[in-house]
């Protein structure tokens, strides 16, 4: 008769028995061959490239996701609690196939720590608490709206396994981790399960090694019977803000793309000043030596060329002073400069080329600081107003364009003609518009086709899109009325079905029509309408648009 402890002992085996054959499978599998490939999926790296626009794109390599999603089903069968081969069944042979030999009064301390050793890994993969294990990260828009909460890279990664492989529903405390996208759920994914991989190698070591030691038997059918009959990268672009160590993060669901005073973007710039040998400041004085305006600028080249020193020094992300000097004592003296500006690749690049530019034309003097020290100082030519007045121009609409990407995640071409008065306010009456303002648009009339009978009390003014200086943006679908809007004629459309009328509306005659996008400005009554947004466009003649309106006049709303 087979006793207790022997009918749990052969348990044990057929349990370990049954774990070889599947750790021999994953260990087959093309990806977990080579054991430094796995492991280099286990803990992944980002590498990042920082562009001139102030742009980082950050790269996380990962393996094929057919080819990996046959090692992650492959690896399933020890993470489902319901199968016989479940790590915490494997851990519990292996546990019986210890005690038996310590029973024997066998020494097997060293068996027994790397028993325990594997059962806290192990334990860090139990699906009903899924931890994080390298990271957890939140989602939301822009604006911050529609975040998610804090989600685990288990919770993503066993999302991705029932939601996105295996299964269709996801629930318990995997499920948050179908908030976030497929990429981000396979990122975690190709971590979690690689690094299970690994696990399970090493615990089929220790299986074997209790086997080699003629604790168990693994018959030859278990370690001799056929088990088994391109990588890509996400790269994500955007923009990246950094702060001292220590600093507290802000709620993901409130920035709204502004960044609290002590966060960063990390640009070229900033990142050539982590080195505080490149740390340069640049400060623009007036004539009376009051200060203008500063930069953190970076040395992005120093050397030595016939005895004479050379820096580089890039200002504003896309203007780079070349200088070349020697050294007398502390001071530098024999100075030859070029000015280069590098290629502009955005609109923000753009527009922080001009607004270096007024800042110049605003001052007489260049002074360049290193280690708070004056270092080179440069004398600015007078400019006349008039130049000035264009810089503004310029630097106007580009805010605006500048604002309209930010917005709408749309990257916009860098406009190439001149750009028209119409299509500068155009230009910000749409930004104010996306930006969630009540907007004047114009005086007169407006034209319209109704369904016959039916007198609109506002028209709607599809999405699509507008020109500035041959560039294309994007405009949103917006509400345009008046409080006081009248049909001044109606007349029926011939030979339509159903019957439509060709409606003139009318308004104040010297009181512009207004215009909101619903979805970002809340208008429940006239009296949020009264008070439109200014254009605010002083260098433009808006005559023709207002005649003698003002905005601080409001519109009539009875």
């Amino acid at each position: 008769m087979v006793s207790n402890d022997d009918q749990q002992f052969q348990k044990a085996e057929e349990t370990l028995r049954r774990f070889v054959l599947r750790a021999r499978r994953i260990a087959a599998h093309s990806l977990a061959k080579e054991p430094r490939e796995l492991e280099t999926l286990a803990n992944p790296k980002m590498s990042g490239k920082i562009n001139l626009d102030g742009t980082i794109e950050l790269r996380r390599k990962l393996p094929d996701e057919e080819i990996f999603e046959s090692l992650a089903s492959r690896i399933r069968p020890l993470l489902l609690k319901t199968e016989s081969i479940h790590y915490a069944e494997v851990l519990k042979a292996i546990d019986a196939v210890i005690r038996r030999r310590e029973k024997a009064q066998t020494n097997s301390d060293a068996l027994r720590e790397k028993y325990t050793v594997l059962g806290n890994a192990w334990g860090q993969f139990n699906e009903a608490e899924p931890i994080a294990l390298r990271y957890s990260t939140q989602m939301a828009r822009k604006d911050g709206s529609e975040s998610t909460p804090e989600v685990s890279d288990s919770q993503l990664a066993l999302a991705w396994l029932y939601g996105d492989l295996v299964h269709v529903d996801v629930r318990g405390k995997k499920a948050p981790g179908t908030l976030l996208p497929i990429k981000e759920r396979y990122s975690a994914a190709v971590s979690y399960f690689s690094s299970v991989a690994i696990l399970c190698a090493r615990t089929m070591e220790l299986v074997s090694e209790l086997a080699d030691l003629g604790a168990l038997e693994l018959p030859q059918e278990t370690t001799s019977t056929d088990v088994v009959v391109g990588t890509k990268e996400i790269v994500e672009t955007g923009t990246a803000h950094f702060a001292p160590v220590g600093t507290e993060m802000p709620r993901i669901d409130v920035l709204d793309q502004q960044f609290p005073e002590d966060f960063r973007q990390f640009t070229v710039t900033e990142m050539l000043r982590l080195d505080d040998r490149n740390h340069v400041k640049l400060q623009i004085e007036s004539s009376d030596g009051s200060l203008v305006t500063e930069y953190d600028a970076a040395v992005t080249h120093r050397g030595t060329h016939e005895e004479r020193m050379e820096w580089h020094v890039l200002v504003a992300g896309c203007i780079e002073y070349r200088f070349t000097f020697r050294i007398e004592g502390d001071v530098a003296c024999d100075l030859q400069l070029e000015t280069k500006v590098l290629t502009l690749a955005t609109n923000k690049m753009v527009l922080d080329k001009y607004l270096f530019e007024r800042a110049c034309k605003q001052g007489s003097l260049l002074q360049f600081k290193v280690l708070e020290r004056d270092f080179i100082a440069l004398k600015l030519e007078d400019h006349s107003s008039d130049n000035i007045q264009d810089l503004d121009i310029n630097i106007g609409f580009l805010q605006d364009l500048v604002t309209i990407e930010q917005i709408t995640s749309e990257h916009l071409l860098i406009p190439n003609d001149p750009a028209t008065i119409r299509e500068i306010v155009e230009l910000r009456q749409m930004r104010l518009l996306w930006e969630g303002n009540v907007v004047p648009l114009r005086r007169g009339t407006i034209k319209i086709t109704a369904l016959a009978d039916q007198t609109p009390q506002y028209v709607l003014a599809p999405a699509g899109t507008r020109t500035i200086g041959g560039t294309s943006y994007p405009t949103p679908q917006f509400v345009v009325t008046h409080p006081l809007m009248k049909p001044t004629s109606v007349e029926p459309i011939p030979h339509t079905e159903p019957p439509q009328d060709s409606i003139t509306m009318n308004i104040p005659t010297e009181e512009p029509f207004v215009a909101w996008v619903p979805e970002k400005k809340d208008v429940t009554t006239h009296s949020d309408l009264q008070r439109p947004v200014t254009l605010d466009l002083p260098q433009h003649d808006l005559t023709y648009l207002f005649g003698t309106w003002k905005t601080e006049n409001g519109i009539s709303i009875l």
